[in-house]
């Protein structure tokens, strides 16, 4: 039979899903499907049916972890406040709530990042114990009710993401709080029930609001009247869930709403009887997330469950919120993690804190190559903006000179590459790269042609790049590194050729100053440079001879250099870096022949530094650290190791003090790589590690990217 067409119903609904020969097909949702094929030829038709053919299950949920986030601004402690995930614009959107004597008014929205407060020009009386949900329909936030601090409410407001708007129905539910809503994203409606209003006996009233009127339902059955439980919109099996309360006694039953009906689910296993606990559906996994609650002031929960339709299932994560009770919780669909902030424990302490239960990827990705050449690539410098973007320069061979190139890295992929150098008579290498306030991207490389090495900059400004310019003043020179302060100002550091010797220079934004020599000597090499928060330059090195081999810092207080310092003296340390964090404590690591290590060292502000710790721990052969140090004072170190004693690849760890995690194996690749330029680091704004490397695993050396997720 000559087939000329074909007819696919994946779900047996008798509908035609496909009309391709060789069609892929999603399912939303989990099931058993039967599968239609019909051809048709010359000859004319024919259908073959595969009765419960596919079996499309729910991903398992063995992985999901809380994890506590540490965004830099938080809304103040509460309990007793709403949430609700608007997926339009993909933030949680929180409202009110007190905290045992203010009862609040504020607006925050949590984009998975950052909580930012926002001041519409109208908003909700102050409440707390309200409800709210999202109509993704009419792309809003709906709330009712709640209590003002002196009595209960029964208005209905509305948010669009800019305002809220008070809404007029004809017909409501009665003053209340300690209710909930969710929204039935199937028939489009805002699904509330129960409440109390205080001392009063408890509602078994359930309500929809479609947008426009509040319409109380009626159903045949329904759960007992009740106030703090829990509910959740299963959007796989297009259900209310309910859970647990309070009324006449303490509940721990479970209930669902199809839209005419309540029905009680009789599971094998149950959560033990709470209220105050919240819930949200994951829709990725097709469960129902329980969280907390307590019977009594003295038993405050923190366990998680999961009902998926047909049982409750208790979670034993590693890592959870502490015990609590009268809080919310969402999920955001975007990211796919369920999102809950403060609460109260048992003694009546009041949460600040933001916590998120999915999957969250750990560990270094796969590398990317930021631009694969047929000729070499090298020493690349890496920076993150306050955005996030990411910059990247590097020494590219363009036979037969060197020059520098730069690309910026948007979240998804690397921009064309750009040459910043543009002078092909002489070779231009060791680049490096930071960036400032403003987000003007600087950066410094060494020149020479065989004679006369010159210290020149750039500065690209997010539209085009300045003229290269020599800024070493005489002082010829090469390996220079650049570090920017809180005001903008440029500091750069580079070692001098004959004799060996370290200069510095700064840029106030006008000029450039004459270099200076801070090492007091010869025989000094390979500088690195940070600047504190209070403007203090430190600038690290090596002296190069074996046997002699030994780390010294500079530091600039704001008014002087303060004197050369040996930081090792033993003869056999080398290749440092530093890092300072805005407070002025000091990060350092540096390899140590005598051990075959790489060392990490730490002086914290007006203190004395401490021994040196092994963090490499490892009989290989290693060289070349970088540090970066990151939140709450973890130091971020990256190397190049030789692994099995043949193949050069790039490590890491983190730690603080004595205390070090395992290293792990970044670049994980067959080729090597390159251990006669530095790695590079950096860390952004969402406290995200970045590194690169040379790697010549494509057969010539290329730059190669990889990225840590840690939440």
């Amino acid at each position: 039979m000559n087939i000329t067409s074909w007819a696919w119903d994946f779900d047996n609904n008798g509908t035609v899903d496909s009309t391709e020969q060789s069609p892929s097909y999603t399912y939303s949702n989990p099931g058993i499907y039967t599968v239609d094929l019909t051809v048709t030829g010359p000859g004319g038709s024919d259908t073959e049916t595969k009765v419960n053919y596919i079996t499309v299950s729910l991903p398992a949920t063995e992985n999901l972890r809380w994890v506590e986030k540490t965004p830099i601004t938080s809304p103040s402690a509460r309990n007793c406040h709403a949430m609700a995930y608007d997926s339009t614009r993909g933030v949680a959107v929180m409202f009110g709530g007190w905290n045992g004597s203010t009862t609040f008014d504020d607006t925050w929205e949590w984009d998975g990042t950052y909580w930012m407060q926002r001041n519409p020009v109208n908003k909700p009386p102050a409440r707390a114990d309200h409800a709210m949900a999202y109509d993704s329909t009419r792309g809003v936030v709906v709330m009712f009710g709640g209590w003002s601090g002196s009595g209960n409410l029964d208005d209905t407001w509305e948010w669009d993401g800019g305002n809220w708007t008070q809404r007029g129905p004809a017909n409501k539910p009665s003053v209340r709080s300690q209710h909930a809503m969710v929204y039935d994203s199937a028939r489009g409606v805002v699904v509330m029930f129960g409440g109390s209003t205080y001392g009063t006996p408890c509602f078994d009233d359930t309500w929809e609001w479609d947008g426009i009127n509040w319409t109380q339902k009626s159903p045949a059955s329904k759960p007992p009247a009740r106030d703090d439980h829990a509910m959740a919109f299963d959007s796989t099996r297009r259900v209310v869930v309910l859970f647990g309360g309070h009324g006449a006694s303490a509940f721990n039953d479970t209930w669902e709403w199809d839209g005419n009906n309540w029905t009680q689910r009789s599971a094998a296993t149950n959560p033990s009887a709470r209220w105050d606990h919240a819930m949200a559906y994951d829709s990725t996994y097709g469960v129902v997330i329980l969280f907390g609650g307590f019977i009594s002031p003295s038993i405050v929960f923190d366990d998680t469950w999961e009902w998926n339709g047909t049982d409750w299932a208790q979670k034993s994560p590693a890592n959870h919120p502490s015990g609590r009770c009268t809080y919310p919780m969402i999920y955001d669909s975007s990211r796919g993690v369920i999102v809950l902030f403060g609460g109260v424990g048992a003694v009546f302490n009041y949460f600040d804190d933001t916590w998120e239960y999915g999957i969250f990827p750990t560990g270094w990705t796969d590398y990317q190559v930021i631009l694969s050449s047929l000729t070499d690539s090298k020493h690349g410098s890496i920076v993150s903006d306050s955005t996030g973007k990411l910059h990247c320069v590097w020494e590219e061979c363009i036979s037969p000179r060197w020059e520098i190139y730069y690309s910026s890295y948007n979240g998804t992929s690397w921009s064309a590459p750009v040459n910043i150098s543009n002078n092909p008579a002489i070779n231009s290498t060791q680049p490096h790269i930071a960036v400032d306030a403003n987000d003007n991207i600087h950066v410094v490389w060494y020149e020479s042609n065989g004679f006369n090495p010159r210290i020149r900059y750039a500065k690209y400004n997010g539209t085009s790049w300045s003229l290269p310019v020599t800024i070493d003043g005489g002082a010829e020179g090469r390996s220079p590194v650049i570090a920017i302060d809180f005001s903008n100002n440029l500091h750069v550091a580079w070692e001098v050729e004959v004799p060996y010797g370290i200069r510095y220079a700064k840029y106030n934004g006008v000029s450039w100053s004459l270099p200076v020599d801070i090492a007091g000597g010869t025989d000094y090499v390979r500088p690195r440079i940070s600047v504190d928060g209070s403007n203090h330059v430190y600038v690290v090195w090596e002296c190069p001879y074996s046997g002699r081999l030994n780390v010294y810092i500079n530091e600039w207080n704001g008014s002087s250099w303060t004197g050369v310092q040996n930081l090792t003296n033993n003869g056999y340390s080398h290749q440092p870096d530093i890092a300072a964090d805005s407070t002025g404590n000091l990060y350092l690591v540096y390899h140590d022949d005598g051990i075959e290590a790489i060392l990490y060292k730490y002086r914290p502000v007006g203190g004395f530094w401490t021994s040196a710790t092994n963090i490499s721990n490892t009989s290989d052969e290693t060289t070349n650290p970088e540090v970066e140090v990151g939140a709450g004072g973890i130091a971020h170190v990256v190397w190049v190791q030789k692994c099995y004693g043949t193949n050069w690849e790039t490590y890491y760890c983190s730690g603080t003090g004595s205390s070090w995690a395992n290293p792990s194996n970044v670049s994980r690749t067959p080729g090597q790589t390159n251990t006669e330029y530095n790695l590079s680091l950096c860390i952004d704004k969402f406290g995200k590690l970045h590194t690169v490397w040379g790697d010549n695993t494509p057969g010539n050396y290329d730059i190669f990217y990889s990225t840590f997720s840690s939440p």
